[in-house]
């Protein structure tokens, strides 16, 4: 049992310093993203690993360089409506859980 309430106390750990991450990932990357959304050429690629588009908001559910990092699809309503000219994925959402977060998604 007490492992049970480690593996928990780890999972909730790990969630609060992802979205903390995440937060910050957003603030690195909300003034260009408004930017180009005000000028309609904001390119978003979902799920980008490690092929990173140049000129594109590369979103990804890890940690690095180069990548709004984001928990998906929780993350995408940090976006406003209509705000993309063009959104690119490849190989990403056969990732998502399946019902809730894919059907949500």
């Amino acid at each position: 049992m007490k492992s049970v309430k480690s593996a928990i106390l780890w999972f909730i750990q790990i969630g609060f310093v992802f979205r903390t991450i995440e937060f910050f990932s957003w603030w690195q990357y909300k003034n260009k993203i408004e930017a180009a959304a005000t000028e309609n050429k904001l390119l978003i690629q979902l799920g980008s690993g490690k092929e990173l588009l140049d000129g594109w908001i590369n979103a990804d559910g890890r940690i690095g360089r180069g990548i709004l990092s984001m928990y998906f699809p929780r993350g995408l309503r940090r976006f406003r409506d209509n705000a993309a000219e063009l959104i690119y994925s490849s190989h990403f959402l056969e990732h998502l859980g399946y019902p809730e977060p894919a059907l949500f998604f």
